[in-house]
């Protein structure tokens, strides 16, 4: 793992999608090998690592960047894609799009898409983004506070309110 210029993460995972991962594409842990990864494959795969920022061929070291701004293939897919909607994994191998049932997000539009748009955009990865916003610690989404409460908005991070189930 290392920084890139502007102190995001920029991680090394090795490519087991059996082809060659190309920059842009978003690609999910490989739960079948350590510190490996593979194409995101389905809608709202919960496993998103993050975007892989250079070619890879199989079995090669992948960078990936895992936060910050970086270029991803999006897709508006259902529904029209606004600037600051949460993104998800696509139906389409490698692409994100607007999350619109659960959860299982990874990122934020910086662009507005119509339905059937596709490229490469600029978006805002956050590999913690459904950990930092689950206020009520049970993988329900709130608007305000995040994983230790409505007291980090406030400035305090922890207090006699805030449990936590490890």
């Amino acid at each position: 793992t290392s920084m890139d210029g502007y102190g995001n993460l920029v991680s090394h995972f090795v490519n087991m999608s059996g082809q060659t991962i190309m920059p842009a594409q978003v690609v999910v842990l490989d739960k079948s090998n350590t510190l490996s990864i593979t194409l995101s494959g389905g809608l709202d795969n919960a496993d998103v690592i993050g975007v892989a920022t250079e070619s890879a061929a199989p079995s090669a070291l992948t960078p990936v960047k895992t936060s910050g701004m970086v270029y991803a293939r999006l897709i508006a897919e259902t529904e029209n894609i606004a600037i600051g909607d949460w993104l998800t994994t696509s139906s389409y191998s490698g692409f994100a799009t607007k999350l619109s049932t659960s959860a299982s997000r990874f990122a934020r539009s910086t662009v507005s898409l119509t339905v059937g748009s596709s490229g490469i955009y600029y978006i805002n990865v956050d590999a913690l983004s459904s950990t930092i916003t689950d206020h009520n610690h049970d993988g329900s989404v709130a608007g305000n506070g995040g994983a230790l409460g409505d007291n980090v908005v406030k400035g305090n991070m922890v207090d006699e309110t805030d449990s936590f189930n490890m």
